[in-house]
């Protein structure tokens, strides 16, 4: 399987926070993320944060939507969007991603990288 990661970083200490993935399942674009609560900040375990980004993904193809998206996931969400576009050209992005990008950009929030 062919797929793309993003580790999410604290813009302040850039400790890593959290991560995001996408790949191609059953000809669409998977995407899903994992974070730490900023209560655990400093403790975040690459391998399972990857496992729960790769479940959430899973999930999210099937038409789901995400209940909550973490404000650092959000922040970096439009950039990642763009690059799974670039590299997975003959998918399209999952609808929950069209619509939580297009309220990021109508509401300004802006990656602080």
């Amino acid at each position: 399987m062919s797929m793309i990661k993003q580790f999410v970083r604290n813009p302040k200490t850039h400790v890593k926070i959290g991560i995001m993935v996408a790949f191609a399942d059953m000809n669409r674009m998977a995407i899903g993320f994992s974070a730490l609560h900023e209560l655990d900040e400093g403790k975040f375990d690459k391998e399972f944060g990857e496992e729960i980004a790769i479940d959430r993904a899973q999930c999210f193809s099937d038409g789901r939507y995400p209940k909550y998206v973490p404000q650092c996931i959000q922040e970096m969400l439009p950039e990642f969007s763009e690059r799974c576009t670039r590299y997975f050209k003959n998918y399209s992005i999952p609808h929950w991603v069209e619509i939580l990008v297009d309220r990021i950009e109508d509401e300004g929030i802006h990656n602080e990288h």
